[in-house]
């Protein structure tokens, strides 16, 4: 998904880089867009109206963003003159194996373009059980009539370990697209989800400590449509600063 693209030609580099702007540029969105490029996402790819990721960003004034799409074509031409083999035979990159994700993680590596991971227990409503699941939200091309083409949406989703989700491996996906987040008392908090991308639900969810949910909290509202209530039904608010 990271290589695909909408009808007009528009990729999720296209997306960020039109959503994006000087002030809001930072250490996690370099992470996120850094994922993306890494998982195969078209630095050179020209839309509809003619234009790369680097001139979308450079025309917002997003000039970080702008020069980390060119430091990585430096890093990529660089890459394919070592890269080729006899014939000028480009070599793969390997599948991701057991020994390939461990590998990853143990260099601290995350899931290809999340902007936040990590356990979250949600609570099943059949058995009123919390089960722990590895969570990311990452941004995905939903494509209903499998086309290659379609419209990008952030989705929560959910693999049965951390692993599985660097393999790509998911269980369930969440559009989060328009959902409302809010505190439901202590590290318990529910998700909304819109009746414009399917049916509306609520999704109860938990965290382990303070500090994660408002990790959470933080990259939610990083997606423009989520909003999040920082406040309990009672009035409540839960800071935003992170304990020590």
């Amino acid at each position: 998904l990271a290589k695909a693209s909408t009808a007009f030609g528009d990729t999720i580099l296209h997306f960020c880089a039109s959503v994006a702007t000087e002030d809001d540029f930072n250490e996690q969105t370099s992470h996120m867009v850094q994922m993306l490029i890494n998982a195969g996402a078209d630095i050179y790819a020209v839309n509809a109206q003619g234009s790369t990721p680097e001139q979308i960003a450079s025309a917002n004034g997003a000039t970080s963003l702008a020069q980390l799409f060119q430091n990585a074509a430096a890093n990529a031409s660089a890459v394919d003159s070592v890269a080729t083999g006899e014939g000028g035979t480009i070599i793969t990159t390997p599948p991701l194996s057991p020994t390939l994700v461990a590998q990853k993680i143990a260099e601290g590596e995350g899931v290809p373009g999340a902007l936040h991971e990590g356990k979250l227990a949600v609570l099943v409503r059949k058995t009123k059980e919390w089960v722990d699941s590895y969570y990311a939200i990452v941004p995905m091309l939903t494509d209903k009539q499998q086309s290659g083409h379609g419209h990008f949406a952030y989705m929560l989703q959910a693999a049965d370990s951390r692993e599985d989700a660097m393999r790509g491996e998911w269980t369930e996906k969440i559009n989060i697209l328009n959902a409302e987040i809010s505190i439901i008392t202590g590290t318990v908090f529910s998700i909304k989800t819109s009746p414009e991308v399917s049916k509306s639900r609520t999704i109860r969810m938990s965290t382990d400590t303070l500090n994660e949910l408002r990790a959470w909290f933080i990259a939610l509202e990083l997606v423009e449509s989520v909003r999040v209530n920082w406040a309990d039904k009672d009035g409540n608010p839960l800071s935003r600063d992170i304990d020590a």
